[in-house]
């Protein structure tokens, strides 16, 4: 949030485990104790693999957009927007993995 203070996430990570999805681009993370998700554009094969909870399978050009805003440090986190950036939409396709 934009208060930097770790959220409750909807349910255990331990439950989100179902799923065959590894850490490479266009996968989505959910960050452990943080509540918040982030999208791979690099290959982070060394996180956990129960955070991959789906793909980016549309607008991959908007997420690499995000991840060029300038950033900075903020607290003990690194690679916060100068500028806040909004979602305004984001779906889950039925059936999707």
């Amino acid at each position: 949030g934009k208060d930097m203070q770790p959220k409750k996430a909807p349910r255990p990570l331990s439950k989100l485990d179902t799923n065959d999805l590894k850490n490479e681009p266009g996968t989505v993370i959910l960050v452990a104790g943080w509540g918040h998700f982030t999208v791979n554009v690099g290959n982070n094969a060394g996180w956990r693999k129960d955070c991959v909870i789906g793909r980016v399978i549309e607008g991959m050009d908007v997420v690499k957009k995000i991840n060029a805003v300038e950033t900075t440090k903020v607290g003990g986190h690194s690679a916060v927007p100068v500028k806040p950036v909004t979602i305004i939409s984001i779906r889950r396709e039925p059936g999707g993995r």
